[in-house]
């Protein structure tokens, strides 16, 4: 009965936060900007693996993550396949189902512009972030944003992956000013060097 009510609710709160309250109503206040500085991303150049390097969310808890992109092959150039991995270090008594290393595979349909929508999936959130600079070579910038509770705030955070999990500083550097000069509220002192090591963590289904 409890995993029924439980199905039930979350149903009823994905179709309410469906609905927000100001993302259909022209108020920007607590809407995502989605900021961005490319109208012609062309994904065929990013396929292969890119690695986490600055992370202003989750470094603390998080680390080793990488993503790979994978052509689907389907004709369609910008959909892809995002294979997510990252190992979580947490061990606190209240979170030890959550340590461990972890995978997530996403269908993604990318615009030109850089926003990435899930492909096949329903979502109150149907974008999944966006890519808003990249040379294709040597790092990719993101932004992350998810409208919460009936659009009452926003979470958002910036991510710069590059092929390795390095970064020079002087790139680092180049990257935090154009965060500055297209998030000009977001504080990149937050941007924290992603953990590169431990990263065979072994999942704990215990409690001590």
């Amino acid at each position: 009965m409890k995993l029924i009510l439980g199905i039930v609710g979350a149903l009823a709160t994905a179709q309410v936060e469906a609905l927000g309250l100001f993302r259909y109503t022209g108020v920007s206040w607590f809407q995502c900007a989605w900021p961005s500085s490319m109208d012609s991303v062309d994904y065929t150049q990013l396929e292969g693996t890119w690695f986490q390097a600055y992370a202003s969310y989750g470094t603390d808890n998080y680390g080793c993550v990488y993503q790979t992109i994978r052509n689907t092959d389907d004709g369609n150039s910008n959909k892809f396949k995002l294979d997510v991995n990252w190992t979580a270090y947490s061990a606190s008594v209240t979170d030890r189902l959550n340590r461990g290393t972890f995978a997530k595979t996403y269908s993604l349909s990318g615009s030109s512009n850089g926003l990435l929508r899930y492909a096949k999936r329903f979502s109150s959130d149907p974008i999944y972030g966006r890519i808003v600079k990249t040379d294709y070579s040597t790092y990719m910038l993101y932004n992350y944003c998810a409208q919460k509770n009936l659009d009452t705030y926003t979470r958002e955070y910036w991510e710069i992956l590059t092929p390795t999990g390095t970064i020079a500083d002087s790139l680092l550097n180049s990257l935090k000013a154009d965060i500055s000069a297209l998030d000009s509220g977001f504080d990149t002192s937050t941007l924290k060097q992603t953990r590169q090591s431990d990263c065979q963590v072994v999942n704990s289904w215990y409690l001590f």
